[in-house]
């Protein structure tokens, strides 16, 4: 006979069973209910607030402050190159002439040509060739009014014209024979009038750059510098303007550093322009830029810009990460306004949209005791509204 000591009987066993399912039915339960929250509140997020972009306007890795203090601003600015090239042109052009002077009147020829700028005009001259005519005729060549030529003519002639007697614009040569009772008569061929011009296109650069009120005001000095890569033979003078105010006009020494030029007074706070023009000659201005020392040493100021499109468009947060958990004492500036750092933790993050400002902005960090920070960052957030 079989002993029944021990075993469960048949009731028990399903109550055991339904109890296990019930559990695992609770179970099931609340998962599936989390994970309809959590897929519910992501939604409501997105919808509601939106999914960024991130995009950094500023990373530095700024190390210790509270020792040496910055001296001076250096702004290093991007190359620049020039160019003005000497081209040959044709300013009128006639195949054939034919005056003649008598008894009974004269047979005159007028032509116009046109200077656009006298400034870029280096010579000018008229050529022809004489074809048919009486040895020891004479002919007269005037330009705007005034005789140029009054002479004998060979087959071959050119006549050098004094740019004093051009005008910008229209010019007016008039060729005649000169009055003969007997008369005389002239046939010239290819008469021309030709012109050495510089082409200025490419002789102008200019860059910019940003000085902000509370560096301009604590500067000493300002100075302009920049290395030339040029040739000897052909170079001219180089006029660099400062906010419109011609700051250098000279010939620059090729292969080597020009350097102190004073611009201190020319600069302005806000944008600053430095523009560039060659007048001969090509250039290519390397390591350029401009150095200011403090009247005192300050901390060191931290430079972005920001567009008028990122500003309605963005959020702008200011991060900080430290080396350790040591306590930091600091006051940051951005564009004047105050913030205090008074922490022990290792990241940090303040909404600056508020004091940003279309164009360029600033950070500055004034500890109030020694600090170490190895990254401050400005991140630019993006909000794009799902619908």
């Amino acid at each position: 006979m079989i002993s029944k000591k021990g075993a469960a009987k048949p009731g028990q066993n399903a109550a055991v069973l339904i109890l296990i399912i019930g559990i695992t039915i609770i179970a099931y339960s609340i998962v599936t209910e989390q994970i309809q929250i959590e897929q519910k509140a992501n939604q409501t997020d997105g919808a509601n607030s939106a999914i960024s972009k991130q995009y950094f306007l500023l990373k530095e890795n700024i190390g210790h402050l509270g020792g040496p203090k910055k001296d001076k601003e250096v702004y290093q600015l991007p190359s620049v190159t020039l160019y003005t090239q000497l081209k040959s042109q044709v300013f009128q052009s006639v195949p054939y002439v034919d005056v003649s002077s008598n008894f009974f009147g004269e047979n005159i020829a007028s032509y116009n040509f046109t200077v656009d700028d006298l400034n870029t005009l280096k010579s000018m001259i008229v050529t022809f060739n004489g074809d048919k005519y009486e040895e020891g005729s004479i002919l007269v060549i005037s330009l705007n009014g005034v005789d140029i030529y009054h002479d004998k003519i060979s087959s071959n002639n050119i006549i050098t014209l004094n740019k004093f007697s051009l005008k910008q614009g229209i010019n007016t040569v008039k060729v005649k024979a000169e009055s003969s009772f007997f008369g005389n008569s002239f046939i010239l061929k290819n008469l021309q009038v030709l012109g050495d011009i510089y082409d200025v296109t490419k002789n102008k650069g200019s860059i910019e750059f940003s000085v902000f009120e509370e560096d301009l005001k604590d500067f000493k000095s300002a100075s302009l510098s920049f290395y030339v890569d040029c040739l000897e033979t052909e170079v001219g003078l180089l006029n660099i303007y400062v906010n419109n105010y011609k700051s250098y006009s000279a010939v620059p020494d090729c292969g080597i550093v020009n350097k102190k030029i004073d611009v201190l007074n020319a600069l302005r706070d806000g944008n600053n322009l430095i523009r560039f023009e060659n007048e001969f000659g090509s250039y290519v201005l390397d390591q350029v830029e401009v150095s200011a020392p403090y009247v005192e040493p300050k901390e060191p100021i931290y430079y972005f810009s920001i567009d008028s499109d990122q500003l309605t468009k963005n959020r702008f947060y200011l991060n900080l990460k430290f080396v350790d958990r040591a306590q930091k004492d600091a006051i940051l500036y951005v564009n004047k306004k105050v913030l205090v750092l008074n922490t022990n933790r290792l990241n940090i993050t303040y909404n600056i949209t508020s004091y940003v400002q279309e164009g360029f902005n600033y950070v500055k960090v004034i500890p109030n005791e020694p600090i170490d920070i190895a990254e401050m960052n400005v991140q630019m957030k993006e909000r794009k509204v799902i619908d």
